[in-house]
């Protein structure tokens, strides 16, 4: 996790994205994180967190839309890189000292805050003290660990790690089975919700990943989640063109996009919950 530890060097352009995964696959990325937790780590979060277990705090930060307080946390959901940019332009563009402005330096900032770090603890108590809302459960590091839960879910979202000028799918209609959607909402839900399990289920199906894998995922920065995720992105679009319907010009996706695409989406999943459990472990340890 060495570029967990480095300073924050990271922000980017603002649009308005739509949410990120659903309630189901926040839950599940949460749910996995919390099977490979540590005792310690355990313990340290039911200390902070009283009874709730990482999926019910998964979902806040979705949640908290609903008050035009937190709006300046919407741009910590995602970053924009078009096809035209890299990564490391963007980010190196974009830094600002002492602000956070997309998802990459969201996580960085609140994996250093529940490690102790007082000077980000200040500027977020400080952020919210000028916004005038309450942390969660009175805690700062509560608030923390509820975004940072719900960001490294963000990033293993192809389209949170998405393309300006279409909002991160947003701005391309499909019809997914014949009902009038979006790409964003079919990668945060649509495939998810049409297998029809609870999030406990889906982590059952899901949660079995190779000693080795864990080992390479979790020594991964978090730079690389969102590489990986620009890497799925051309795959994704272009598959969403294959088949067209006659009467609204709109693409149609039933269940050959599926077919194809799940399989990406449980992998950014598995992948999101065992590096959670890297950074809380880290963080708790």
């Amino acid at each position: 996790m060495k570029k967990i530890l480095l300073p924050l060097c990271l922000l980017v352009a603002c649009s308005a994205f739509a949410a990120s995964w659903g309630p189901t696959g926040h839950r599940i990325t949460a749910e996995i994180a919390q099977r490979h937790l540590t005792d310690k780590a355990q313990k340290a979060i039911r200390d902070l967190a009283g009874p709730y277990p990482l999926a019910k705090l998964s979902t806040w930060a979705d949640e908290i839309r609903s008050d035009p307080a937190w709006d300046f946390v919407k741009p910590w959901h995602y970053i924009s890189v078009d096809e035209d940019e890299t990564l490391d332009a963007v980010l190196k563009r974009d830094h600002k000292d002492g602000q956070i402005a997309n998802v990459v330096e969201a996580i960085q900032f609140f994996y250093a805050l529940l490690k102790g770090d007082a000077a980000n603890t200040r500027i977020f108590e400080a952020m919210m003290a000028e916004h005038k809302v309450e942390p969660l459960m009175g805690s700062t590091r509560a608030t923390a660990l509820a975004l940072l839960i719900h960001f490294v879910g963000d990033i293993h979202q192809p389209l949170h790690v998405g393309r300006t000028y279409d909002l991160g799918g947003n701005k391309i209609a499909v019809l997914w089975f014949g009902e009038k959607s979006n790409l964003h909402e079919v990668w945060d839900e649509s495939m998810i919700e049409q297998q029809k399990l609870s999030y406990t289920e889906f982590v059952q199906f899901i949660d079995h990943p190779a000693e080795q894998d864990v080992r390479t995922w979790q020594s991964d920065g978090v730079e690389a989640w969102a590489q990986e995720s620009i890497g799925h992105r051309k795959a994704l679009y272009a598959t969403a063109y294959q088949k067209t319907d006659f009467t609204s010009g709109l693409p149609t996706l039933s269940y050959e996009y599926p077919f194809k695409n799940l399989p990406v989406v449980k992998d950014r999943l598995l992948k999101g919950g065992v590096r959670l459990a890297a950074l809380l472990n880290q963080a708790f340890g």
